[in-house]
Order: structure tokens, then sequence, then C-alpha cells
């Protein structure tokens, strides 16, 4: 009967750890880092492994990573608790990057923000 108790508690606590780690990104803070990196494009090898019952195989494919232009922006905001800054970033499109200044306040919003680097990806 423990037993059945404990799995059940954990098939059920388990997917909520998993999922609260899973939120929308979101801060604010002084913007101390601008940057505009120009677009580029590079082959980028990628191992992917095979297995076919009996034995594993790793192959390398090779892929065409295209980067259009991109602009950053790196915030800062002070933490009382630990007496230091802590710093986020992420990318914007063009017409955000060109109202910001240093120094300036900059609130994530999802319309204009993107957690990751943007790049588009082909197999080559």
């Amino acid at each position: 009967m423990k037993k059945k108790l404990i799995s059940l508690l954990l098939v059920l606590v388990m997917p909520m750890l998993v999922l609260c780690g899973c939120g929308e990104k979101n801060f604010e803070g002084e913007i101390c880092h601008l940057e505009y990196k120009e677009a580029y494009t590079t082959t980028v090898i990628i191992p992917i492994t095979m297995y076919n019952g009996k034995s594993t195989t790793v192959i390398c494919v090779p892929y065409i990573r295209t980067y259009p232009d991109r602009w950053y922006v790196k915030v800062r905001r002070f933490n009382n608790d630990k007496q230091d800054y802590e710093y986020d970033d992420c990318y914007v499109t063009e017409e955000c990057y060109n109202k910001l200044n240093m120094g300036d306040w900059f609130v994530y919003n999802s319309d204009y923000c993107f957690d990751e680097e943007p790049y588009t990806q082909v197999k080559e």
C-alpha cells in the first residue's frame, strides 16, 4: 500500500515540478549593453545516433545555419538580498532596438523579444 501511495505521489508531483520551470521569460531592468550583430551563415556538424536493435552508429550530419541581422539587449537589476547585480538578455526586433538607449529601463515583452538567438537551419 505504501509503495502504491508513493508511486502515485511521484506520478502526480513530478510533472508539476517539471512544468513549474516552463514559464514565459519575464524580466526588467536597466539596459547595460546594446549590440547589433550582422547576418552570417555557417556550417555546423551535428552528431546523430542511430540504433538498429543490435548496434549503435553515430554519423555526423552537416547543417547550414543562417543567422539574420540580430539586435541584442542585456539588462541588469540590483538584487538587495545578494547585494549584487543580476543580468538578463534577449534579442529584440529592429524597431524596438532603434528606440532604446543605454541606461533606459527595459521591460521584457514577447511581442518584440526573443529568448533565443534567431536562426534557420537546413540539412546540407
